[in-house]
């Protein structure tokens, strides 16, 4: 299979670095607000063209992450002043806004951001500006159970809808909002969104060059009456992982599709389907990324050696439906692995390896896994 339908690698600058500043989401909007201002108004054309891309990654646990990608020119001086500087303007804005209350600060995150938006556009610069959702598809668990049906539809308007409508329509849909408002009332909560807000959501959609999806598996839904009740499977102890969540669903494993140690389950036909479902229902889109792709797994390290032959599986398996979704007209102009090297997990510590580089954290020594040189090739052939 090729992988010539990928638009040609040498019309993209390379990306040497990336710098990750992580603060919650009512937090950060300062640190945003101060990198754009650096690179628009410091009054350097040349330093203010390396800004070339600018990622906001809001998911359900309210952190973010700012990156700004350079030239491989860019001067390391600089950029390790930015990266201190924007780290400084966070930590301040920590400390000034910390006890005001929250619905504030978000008005404070969205104001601020589109400000900065709004000057990066108006000076011209060629950089695209885009947002990064974690996507899962959902699926019901019976396709025969209208309750199941209904379940997956909640769980994907809580995780998929909400944010996808937010992104490219700037407002939203009546069945979006019918769904939210019943189960935010179902938990005893509430959901409303001025008027100056949806104004503030409906600019900010037309700043959307690109859509980086964030894609790892798909779930099955089935219909739950209980109360919440969740563990989260951090250890790789297969079968441990429980969500079953009031008023939306309980996650099921589906027979005959795999999973991994962590209870994830394979589906790369999900993240087709969720790449076709954005350019059915959302056809303003303009491109998308696929931002991170991979596959967590115990590697073993055997004689200088780790083969992770089921991560290579995992791969290609989405390259191949990514390949699919193009060649039925998607625009997809780029794949990101997840990640170049094995690294901490904020919820699954450090038995639980990403990278394509295995990493012994006692010596800090890296050495090439099996996919390395696998991924290697594909990248050099465009084959799989």
């Amino acid at each position: 299979m090729q992988l010539a339908d990928f638009p040609p690698i040498k019309k993209y600058k390379s990306v040497p670095e990336a710098y990750y500043v992580p603060y919650p989401d009512a937090v950060y909007s300062e640190a945003v607000n101060y990198l754009i201002d650096m690179a628009v108004s410091v009054g350097d054309k040349r330093m203010a063209g390396m800004l070339k891309c600018y990622l906001n990654k809001p998911d359900i646990i309210k952190c973010n992450i700012i990156a700004a990608m350079f030239h491989r020119k860019a001067h390391s001086r600089f950029i390790d002043k930015l990266i201190m500087d924007v780290r400084n303007e966070a930590d301040n804005y920590v400390k000034r806004t910390f006890n005001s209350d929250e619905e504030a600060q978000y008005k404070i995150v969205h104001n601020k951001a589109l400000k900065a938006l709004d000057r990066y556009k108006e000076a011209g610069y060629e950089g695209k500006i885009g947002i990064v959702h974690s996507l899962e598809s959902k699926y019901p668990y019976d396709e025969a159970k209208e309750e199941d049906i209904k379940a997956a539809k909640n769980e994907d308007v809580l995780n998929n809808q909400f944010l996808l409508d937010a992104t490219f329509l700037g407002e939203y849909r009546d069945e979006t909002m019918e769904i939210i408002n019943h189960l935010v009332e179902l938990n005893n909560g509430s959901f409303h969104a001025s008027e100056e807000d949806m104004e503030v959501l409906k600019k900010a959609a037309s700043y959307n060059d690109y859509l980086g999806i964030n894609y790892y598996q798909s779930r099955f839904i089935r219909h739950y009456d209980g109360e919440n009740d969740i563990f989260h499977n951090g250890t790789g102890e297969k079968g441990t992982s429980r969500f079953c969540l009031k008023g939306v669903g309980e996650r099921m494993d589906k027979e005959g599709i795999p999973k991994t140690d962590w209870d994830w389950l394979i589906y790369p036909e999900g993240l087709y389907d969720m790449i076709m479902r954005i350019k059915k229902d959302y056809p303003n889109y303009k491109a998308i990324y696929i931002t991170e792709n991979g596959m967590g797994y115990k590697d073993d390290f055997v004689d200088g050696e780790i083969d992770d032959s089921p991560r290579i599986d995992y791969i290609k398996k989405h390259l191949e439906w990514i390949l699919r979704a193009i060649s039925c007209g998607a625009n997809v102009e780029g794949y990101f692995v997840w990640s170049l090297m094995d690294m901490f997990s904020w919820t699954n510590g450090y038995n639980k390896r990403y990278g394509l580089f295995y990493v012994d954290y006692e010596t800090q020594k890296r050495y090439p896994k099996k996919s390395a040189y696998w991924y290697h090739e594909v990248s050099k052939t465009k084959e799989l």
